[in-house]
């Protein structure tokens, strides 16, 4: 990345990580990079995704770097219409008390209900938008794809149907839990007036996170995962489900990218 940086010269680079490289790292970010950056101004910052609108707790790293012949000096980072969520377990008790953020249920009530091992791709919406933000990523989207489900076997489903929306496996009865050796959000399912935790790149593994539908008793969908990121339903995944996984679980939030590409290409137009 800053090889490329320094062989194009952009007006603005743009890096993301996870937040503790700020701190794990931080003779790298400190020191390094501004030599490796050298004729940028180098700052960084931790945002949080739900802040932009997007309905998962997200927070990650950007470092900012911009070109020192644009004359400036300090910037700041855009900060987003949203409220910055970190409850996760109780964030649909949160919204009660007037937090605004875009539930779970914002993002996935219009899609269908599916049955583990149930497809529903390459075909047309059977039902209407009931939020904004439904309607957002469905512009410009001529079918619905990429929404199948994952198959799970009988004895896991009579299992993850006692699970109760918001709640996970250290809910289940002594001797039903999968194990205690997961973490704490191992096959929690979400609920529908709360917020997502961090989609990662195994959301279709209900022992990997949060990742069990409010409603159906199975893991979530390739275009829930892809709705709770932000990207719209025009944007199709193809190849392998793992590196579909990987594209979607990896990727910096659509509405992030967008409210960054909007705040530093407004700075660096009037700069220039």
């Amino acid at each position: 990345m800053i090889e490329l940086a320094v062989e194009l010269q952009p007006w603005c680079v743009i890096i993301e990580n996870v937040p503790t490289a700020l701190s794990a790292y931080e003779k790298l970010f400190s020191e390094q990079l501004g030599a490796a950056l050298s004729g940028y101004v180098v700052r960084s910052s931790v945002l949080n995704a739900s802040a932009f609108g997007v309905p998962q707790i997200r927070r990650r790293a950007f470092i900012v770097a911009m070109r020192d012949d644009l004359g400036i000096r300090e910037f700041s980072f855009p900060e987003g219409d949203y409220d910055a969520m970190h409850i996760g377990n109780d964030s649909h008790t949160v919204a009660k008390a007037g937090h605004r953020f875009v539930t779970v249920e914002d993002a996935l009530s219009d899609l269908p209900a599916l049955q583990a091992g149930e497809e529903c791709s390459g075909r047309p919406y059977p039902n209407g938008c009931h939020t904004d933000y439904q309607a957002g990523r469905r512009r410009g989207a001529i079918a619905l794809f990429n929404h199948n489900a994952r198959g799970h076997s009988k004895s896991f489903l009579e299992k993850i149907s006692v699970i109760q929306p918001g709640q996970g496996n250290r809910q289940l009865p002594d001797g039903e839990r999968f194990s205690d050796n997961y973490f704490s959000q191992a096959y929690a399912r979400l609920h529908p007036d709360g917020i997502a935790f961090t989609i990662t790149a195994h959301f279709r593994n209900p022992g990997s996170g949060r990742f069990t539908h409010y409603r159906d008793a199975r893991s979530i969908t390739m275009r829930e995962a892809a709705r709770l990121q932000s990207f719209d339903d025009s944007y199709i995944f193809h190849g392998f489900e793992t590196d579909q996984e990987r594209h979607i679980g990896n990727a910096v939030p659509p509405l992030v990218a967008e409210a960054l590409a909007r705040h530093f290409g407004a700075m660096v137009s009037a700069a220039k």
